[in-house]
C-alpha cells in the first residue's frame, strides 16, 4: 500500500496498492483547503518514502519511490 500525505492533516490524503512493481496514485484536494504548491509525502506501508512530490491542480509526475532497507 502506498499513501500520500500532506502537512496539516491526520489521515492520508490519498492511496494506492503496488502491483508488479507500479503504483497509480491520485491526490485530490480537500474541502477548501488549497493544496497548491505544498509537498506530498510517500509512505510504503509505515516507512517514509525517501522522495516527496509538489502538488500542483492537474498536476501528473513519475515519481520512483525508494525507502532505506
Amino acid at each position: 500500500m502506498i499513501t500520500a500525505w500532506v502537512e496539516g492533516f491526520s489521515e492520508p490524503v490519498g492511496e494506492g496498492v503496488v502491483a508488479a512493481g507500479s503504483y497509480n496514485l491520485k491526490v485530490f484536494q480537500l474541502g477548501t483547503v488549497s493544496f497548491s504548491g505544498r509537498t506530498i509525502i510517500f509512505k510504503i506501508g509505515e516507512s517514509t518514502a525517501n522522495e516527496t512530490g509538489i502538488w500542483q491542480s492537474f498536476g501528473a509526475d513519475v515519481v520512483n519511490l525508494t525507502i532505506e532497507g
